[in-house]
């Protein structure tokens, strides 16, 4: 054979062929070989169960390896996204807008930041992927703990065994599969890398299992199992009910395997492809994993693909017939989401099925959802850094302003101090039941002993000790400060007496937000745009809009979100009031509903339009006027530009689309954050956007309006308020809210 791909040698791969070949045409094999029995129960390690002494040991473990730097991920990204409309199925959005590698590697920054240590990540790619992922990898400057290597390409065959040409005459190409992992990541250099680097296990899955987190629990279990080679298998039977393909783990004789074809009917679990190994048992052994013949279809034709399965490593031998890879079989759960590790997305059909679960999963962690504002501010992960960072900055500026102390009272600025705590009592009120007093020496929350205890248990990080005084004794707390000062003047937000206002640089501080704010922020976008999508699809054209505003209320607490402001334009007073508060005419024939809505003192700003008929031309026509409107403020928003720059920007576009003079009935929105609106933009101010800026943007004409909270960086913008089902148009290549027609 000729024409070989780079890597390939021809030779060899002619001798490969010829095996195969010759085992496909054996009639019988040349020896009875063992029946692959299911694993008995005894062979199968569970999940260890939390508050057992198993449970802490391997979790002990696992957390060890992590802060010594002793792990790394290697996730196979080589697939095409021919079934998702071409591209790199890795980089294809999946939720929110993030892809299946964005929420792969978020996750692992998570676990790496939560033990302090750098998680090194390696993508097998394949030619057919690699330029995209290295462009991904490239523009987001990961190139020192990402690590690219990739897997071979091997010509297809025809049915009688020769090279397949495709219409060009050249031979047509395939992945060789992801067994192909342990020739190309030591070939590449990448598991030497790994090593020098003071890796120990290598936790292995592919990219589109949303299931396969990097969980200490897993890695711990591994290590105390001591085998090189450590696989979770789990139900072949899919949340669904159906029976899924795969490989199973097996028992033939002495040892335990994955064996791809068997009877699924007798074989009830399937490898989910999640592997942990010994990196140095990958080094040292020369391990060829046996190639499959796959028929597969392409131009029409049927042609053979040989293709290598990672978990058939499990059959190899040495020749004194121990295995070369000793393996562990853990059986880990799929049922429910919350605790599923197995989710795969193999077609678009699985994408909504695996969202939801994965959303379900996120409230439960406290990531997004109804639990998010009742877990305990102490157990959140991040807290005890972003505080520390925090109280770095401010004692910075007192030293650099020569202030005593800052004074804390506000609800927006004692979210921000406490990292999404809240003094929130009285809803309406901007200034609540405690406050924030930091000092050059220390720094406490200030409240009375009506709310000591509970702001303590439920509100509070560590490291923020809460002082507390009799309600009726308010001097005490004066006394307190006057205590701690050090007879320099005191800054406050909302100053009174002799104290001074915030420095600016501050105010800057807290309009850039922090990674921990950023993961807060992406929960309650999502959240809050579920909840809309919730309500309008339950609205009716007789319900009042008293009776839709208290639908989105609800739907907002029900997620621990404070309903902050529920407008509602009816039909008739839809095109006549810009700022339409709930009234208790009925809905008619089309109404729009508006969130600010606040979880952990952020505020998510949306607004949505229902209509119960076809909408006319010129509404439609409006729809895209103000999405240009909108299209025209992103393109001016970036760091470093002013909100009059970008104030400007809407103006012209406003003309441009055939309505000047529109900004005048409306403020077209600005930044935002910890309030709903931080600084309302206007012409000529000067306020400039901060990177990792929240911005709201919300122009609007008769009847209609556009509006999601966006987050502002260098790279571009993020879209938080997104629900996948929520019917959107695209505009300058991005998707937008449209009517939702009912």
């Amino acid at each position: 054979m000729t024409d070989m791909p780079e890597g390939v040698d021809a030779a060899q791969f002619q001798q490969l062929v010829t095996r195969l070949q010759q085992e496909s045409q054996r009639k019988a094999p040349a020896a009875a070989a063992p029946e692959p029995q299911p694993l008995a129960a005894s062979d199968l390690h569970p999940m260890p169960q939390s508050g057992t002494p198993l449970h802490q040991e391997c979790l002990r473990l696992g957390e060890e390896a992590l802060r010594r730097g002793e792990v790394a991920v290697a996730i196979v990204v080589g697939g095409a996204a021919t079934r998702f409309g071409g591209g790199v199925k890795a980089l294809v959005p999946l939720l929110d807008g993030r892809t299946f590698l964005d929420l792969r590697l978020e996750n692992i920054r998570q676990v790496g930041q939560r033990y302090g240590a750098s998680v090194p990540v390696a993508l097998m790619t394949s030619p057919l992927t690699h330029e995209g992922i290295e462009a991904y990898v490239s523009q987001r400057g990961l190139g020192r703990d990402i690590l690219l290597f990739r897997q071979r390409m091997l010509p297809r065959l025809t049915p009688n065994w020769e090279l397949f040409r495709g219409a060009d005459g050249k031979p047509s190409l395939a992945p060789s599969g992801h067994g192909d992992f342990f020739r190309a990541l030591r070939e590449s250099g990448t598991a030497a890398e790994l090593r020098q680097r003071g890796v120990r296990q290598v936790f292995f899955s592919n990219v589109d299992n949303m299931g396969a987190t990097l969980d200490p629990l897993i890695v711990g279990l591994h290590v105390k199992l001591g085998k090189a080679m450590t696989v979770e298998v789990t139900s072949r039977t899919s949340p669904t009910g159906a029976l899924d393909t795969g490989a199973a783990p097996v028992r033939i004789g002495e040892h335990f395997q994955l064996i791809e074809h068997v009877d699924s009917t007798k074989h009830a679990l399937i490898s989910t492809n999640d592997i942990t190994f010994d990196l140095e048992a990958l080094l040292e052994n020369d391990i060829q994993v046996p190639y499959r013949v796959a028929r597969k279809k392409v131009e029409g034709q049927e042609v053979l693909q040989l293709e290598q399965v990672t978990g058939e490593a499990s059959t190899l031998v040495k020749e004194d017939g121990r295995p070369l890879l000793p393996v562990a079989f853990i059986e880990t759960p799929r049922k429910d989401p919350k605790t599923s590790r197995f989710e795969p997305v193999k077609a678009p059909e699985d994408m909504e099925f695996v969202v939801s679960r994965l959303r379900e999963r996120l409230r439960a962690q406290g990531g997004g959802g109804g639990s998010g504002a009742g877990v305990p501010q102490k157990r959140q992960e991040g807290a005890v850094k972003e505080l520390e960072l925090k109280l770095a900055r401010v004692r910075a500026i007192l030293e650099k302003h020569q202030l005593g102390a800052v004074r804390l009272r506000g609800v927006d600025w004692f979210a921000w101090a406490t990292c999404g705590g809240s003094n929130v009592v009285l809803l309406t009120t901007d200034v609540g039941v405690a406050e924030v007093l930091i000092t050059r020496e220390g720094a406490w929350v200030l409240t009375d002993a009506i709310e000591a205890a509970r702001l303590e248990e439920e509100e509070v990080p560590r490291g923020l000790p809460v002082w507390s005084s009799p309600w009726t004794a308010r001097d005490q707390r004066e006394s307190f400060i006057e205590s701690k000062r050090g007879g320099r003047p005191v800054a406050s937000d909302r100053p009174s007496g002799k104290e001074v206002p915030l420095p600016a640089e501050l105010v800057d501080a807290r309009h850039a937000l922090l990674p921990e704010e950023l993961e807060r922020y992406r929960a309650l976008g999502r959240d809050a745009a579920e909840a809309m999508t919730e309500v309008l699809l339950a609205a009716k054209p007789e319900w009042t809009g008293w009776q839709l505003a208290g639908a989105g209320a609800e739907a907002l607490w029900a997620r621990g979100i404070h309903p902050a402001l529920t407008l509602v334009g009816e039909e008739r007073r839809l095109p006549l009031h810009r700022h339409a508060t709930a009234s208790g005419e009925r809905l008619g024939a089309r109404a729009m509903l508006v969130f600010c809505a606040r979880r952990h003192g952020l505020f998510a700003n949306l607004t949505r339009f229902v209509y119960f008929r076809e909408p006319t031309a010129e509404e439609r026509k409006f729809v895209t006027d103000v999405a240009r409107v909108e299209a025209a403020a992103f393109r001016a928003s970036r760091p470093g530009t002013s909100l009059g720059e970008v104030y400007a920007a809407m103006v012209e576009a406003y003309k441009a689309s055939g309505h000047p003079g529109a900004e005048a009935f409306h403020h077209q929105g600005g930044s935002c954050g910890y309030l709903s609106r931080d600084d309302v933009a206007v012409p000529g101010s000067r306020v400039i956007i901060q990177p990792s800026n929240a911005m709201a943007w919300n122009p609007s004409l008769p009847g209609a309006k556009i509006e999601d909270t966006v987050v502002v960086s260098d790279q571009g913008y993020e879209i938080l308020t997104v629900d996948p089902r929520w019917p959107t148009f695209s505009l300058e290549g991005r998707a937008r809210p449209d009517l939702l027609v009912r």
